[in-house]
């Protein structure tokens, strides 16, 4: 399907800009590589890039998503799929925190990790698309904005090999698009059905908004996060008017 295609090439193009624009450091082992990086602290401009991506995916969410979700299944079907989205995204990373606790772990937490954003984001662009494609258009750029910051963390870092960086770049495309082709496979003919799966998406992603990438010990200080986050906003806010 197309919106799989799609999926794959926002997340793939997102994941690489952010490998090219970020610093370079030491060679580690692969498994070891993904272990260090949550004792150690984000770069700034890992922190430039997820303030702004962030505010872009909140506007596209509370412009975009969750009003064409209330459009097409009314108030208690839309608020039905926010508060799964939500449960769901609690329930994975109550998984993910008790998961970093154990030993051999490791390569587990990095899948579900990556799953946190990629399958939403994919759920939502999949619904969108045949709904509205200007809709499914500003997620696709939503998508591509959020994932450079993970390819500043996961692929700007040399600890990885060639190969390694190549298969977490495929990973996290092939999330996307898996996300994408299920949206699109599980809203087919149906409104409520399109709506019910953007309101579980947009309730997901708000959660991933503000507990994840929305970040108070980030390395960045001051009034830059504040103005980075209303930048986004305001982009996603034109996207929705001007489109």
């Amino acid at each position: 399907m197309q919106v799989t295609g799609i999926g794959f090439f926002a997340g793939m193009l997102g994941i690489l800009t952010g490998g090219l624009v970020s610093p370079r450091t030491g060679r580690r082992r692969f498994f070891h590589f993904i272990n260090r990086l949550e004792g150690q602290p984000h770069s700034r401009l890992y922190d430039i890039f997820a303030e702004f991506a962030a505010g872009l995916l909140i506007a596209v969410i509370c412009f975009d998503l969750l009003p064409e979700a209330f459009l097409l299944g009314g108030l208690i079907n839309s608020l039905l799929g926010i508060f799964l989205g939500l449960l769901f995204m609690l329930i994975f990373q109550n998984i993910l925190v008790t998961m970093r606790m154990k030993r051999g772990t490791v390569s587990r937490c990095f899948w579900l990790e990556i799953s946190l954003f990629c399958i939403p984001a994919g759920l939502a662009l999949g619904a969108s698309y045949p709904a509205d494609g200007k809709i499914a258009a500003a997620v696709t750029l939503a998508i591509v904005l959020n994932s450079i910051p993970e390819g500043i963390r996961y692929l700007g870092n040399d600890s990885a090999q060639r190969g390694q960086k190549i298969g977490i770049a495929a990973s996290y495309s092939l999330l996307t698009a898996f996300g994408s082709f299920a949206g699109a496979f599980l809203t087919a003919g149906s409104g409520n059905g399109t709506s019910l799966l953007l309101s579980i998406s947009g309730g997901a992603l708000l959660y991933l908004c503000a507990g994840v990438l929305l970040r108070e010990d980030g390395t960045i200080r001051g009034r830059l996060p504040a103005v980075l986050h209303i930048l986004g906003i305001l982009l996603g806010l034109l996207l929705a008017v001007c489109t």
